[in-house]
């Protein structure tokens, strides 16, 4: 069996900072739908969770961050994917 090449693992691991980003969206969905929608049935569904220990903060923050990762490891993978295509 061969090993993967450096540039696969690369380009792998630029893809997790973006599912961390799917699933922080997936996570502040009642944020992002009371924020659009204004409704009382939002308001009653963010007062649930937050008893249940629902943290909006955390999960914006690491949103943010592997957002930022996610673009910057994104960006290398393609630079280096191009740079081996051209060799």
């Amino acid at each position: 069996m061969s090993r993967p090449k450096p540039t696969s693992i690369r380009l792998v691991l630029s893809l997790l900072p973006w599912v961390i980003v799917g699933g922080a969206l997936i996570y502040l969905s009642p944020v992002i739908a009371h924020l659009i929608l204004r409704d009382e049935l939002t308001a009653t569904w963010l007062k649930t969770l937050s008893r249940s220990g629902y943290y909006v903060k955390e999960a914006t923050i690491a949103a943010g961050i592997s957002t930022v990762i996610g673009i910057v490891l994104t960006f290398q993978g393609n630079g280096q994917q191009r740079s081996g295509n051209k060799a």
